[in-house]
């Protein structure tokens, strides 16, 4: 009696020449099976999975982009600038070769005081090119030598000046400044004024 090499049963009678059960040859080998590859764990663990990678990646960029963006939308402000020039990057007031005399506008409510005039007085001699005047008129408590005091005056054609109020001995004040350049720039801001001359100031660029 022979077995179905397929089923596993037995094949009767003898000499049938197919499995009555499944109907498989008789004498027919068992197929063999193919072994399942051997996959170590470390292995999975080292690979990476791609969405993962590409995910991260595209997170990294939109984090990148959103910072550059906030840096650039920032807004640039002009910090105040003490007045005095003088050479330095800081100096509000340069002059040429030329001269011009000042020109004023008064808007104070209080009218012309004596403040208002020293301060009017020490644009005219700027304009004018006469520093010494301007320099006893408060350039020499403008925290600079004399003769940096001249050379911050290097480019500027013209001051324009505006007294905008007075109280007390504060003289409040707009000035638009040529430059050699051709450029104009304004500024706003005041000045402090005791028996006669300029003690202290602030301007800040407006445009």
């Amino acid at each position: 009696m022979s077995t179905c090499a397929n089923c596993g049963k037995a094949i009767t009678p003898a000499g049938k020449r197919f499995c009555q059960y499944c109907g498989a040859p008789a004498g027919q080998k068992p197929a063999k099976s193919s072994p399942l590859p051997i996959v170590r764990l470390d292995q999975l663990e080292r690979t990476p999975n791609r969405r993962l990678v590409v995910g991260g990646a595209v997170a990294a960029v939109v984090v990148i982009v959103t910072v550059i963006v906030v840096v650039l939308s920032r807004p640039h402000t002009t910090p105040d600038s003490s007045i005095g020039s003088g050479g330095d990057s800081g100096s509000l007031s340069t002059t040429t070769a030329e001269s011009s005399s000042v020109s004023t506008t008064d808007t104070s409510s209080s009218g012309d005081n004596e403040p208002a005039a020293v301060v009017r007085d020490y644009y005219t001699a700027v304009n004018n090119r006469d520093y010494q005047t301007a320099w006893q008129l408060g350039g020499v408590n403008l925290g600079k030598s004399y003769s940096v005091f001249v050379d911050g005056y290097a480019t500027t054609v013209k001051d324009d000046l505006t007294v905008l109020d007075t109280y007390g001995d504060t003289v409040d004040v707009e000035l638009s400044v040529l430059w050699s350049d051709g450029t104009t720039h304004e500024y706003r801001g005041s000045y402090t004024v005791s028996n006669g001359q300029i003690t202290s100031g602030t301007l800040r660029k407006i445009s």
